[in-house]
């Protein structure tokens, strides 16, 4: 006998909770860049300026995700300038089908393993449920505070999330069932025994 517990699995997307790209509401052309990508930046630290006489600035620490153009490019309108992500404060993202979210809600326990990390699980929690009604999706958020730095937003790995949970459950390995039959041994004499699940 031993604990069993029932659980909806997904893939996972490991989604940065800050994120900030900067972008003009009009046709700029740049007249100073400070950073490129992969450069760590501090709160308040300039990104890039504009000939319309605007710098702008860092709104928190993070890491320099994209920064494609140079010095004296002309860029337009709502163009994606320099991407700004903070790779230490992440959660990971679900999408599941309609009768797996049923069963989920916020609290659930979740755990997160990643291919090149096997034999290594990071325990979470569901925060939240909630659909994409464009593509029938549903998507469910889950805090895992542990994650290494090492694991980075865009990463995918496997969820499990806890739905149920049953303590004191008679145990049987699945490879003895057969037929929805079991064999039963008490001492040297054997039984097969029809089963439920």
């Amino acid at each position: 006998r031993g604990n069993i517990i029932e659980a909806v699995y997904g893939l996972g997307t490991v989604t940065a909770n800050q994120s900030y790209q900067v972008k003009l509401g009009v046709t700029g052309t740049i007249s100073a860049i400070y950073v490129t990508e992969g450069d760590t930046v501090e709160k308040g630290k300039p990104l890039v300026g504009f000939d319309l006489g605007a710098t702008f600035k860092a709104p928190f620490s993070g890491t320099v995700t994209s920064a494609p153009f140079k010095l004296g490019e002309t860029v337009y309108s709502q163009t994606p300038i320099v991407t700004l992500i903070n790779l230490k404060d992440s959660y990971v993202l679900v999408s599941l089908e309609q009768e797996s979210a049923l069963r989920v809600r916020a609290g659930q326990n979740a755990r997160i393993s990643f291919e090149a990390l096997r034999g290594q699980t990071y325990q979470g929690q569901v925060r939240s449920l909630y659909p994409d009604p464009q593509n029938s999706q549903f998507f469910v958020r889950i805090d895992i505070p542990n994650l290494p730095d090492t694991i980075l937003p865009g990463m995918t790995g496997d969820v499990a999330i806890e739905i149920a949970q049953r303590s004191g459950a008679l145990l049987v390995p699945v490879s003895a069932v057969q037929s929805g039959r079991v064999v039963i041994r008490n001492g040297h004499l054997k039984k097969k025994i029809q089963i439920k699940i």
